[in-house]
């Protein structure tokens, strides 16, 4: 009987926990380039969206995916890095 309280305090804790970042539904897009980018969903569900010169997105996903997957423009121009849920657009 113990050993089922403490599982269940553990679940409890574990779906409780808004602040932790283990469930995290929130991507953010960071542009430090000097170009508009036009960020589109890649066979996913969420709108596209824009993110302008020096600005940030933050993506509040629907459904929770292991990734996001996503489409860039220009991608003549600028270059993504992927962190942890976040990318940061940069001039080429």
């Amino acid at each position: 009987m113990k050993n089922f309280i403490k599982v269940l305090l553990v679940a409890f804790m574990l779906f409780a926990c808004s602040s932790c970042g283990l469930f995290n539904t929130h991507y953010t897009f960071i542009n430090s380039s000097s170009y508009t980018i036009h960020i589109q969903p890649n066979g996913q569900v969420w709108l596209e969206f824009y993110v302008g010169p020096g600005q940030q997105y933050v993506l509040e996903l629907l459904a929770t995916y292991s990734s996001v997957q996503f489409l860039y423009s220009p991608s003549d121009k600028v270059y993504p890095v992927d962190g942890h849920n976040k990318t940061t657009f940069y001039n080429r």
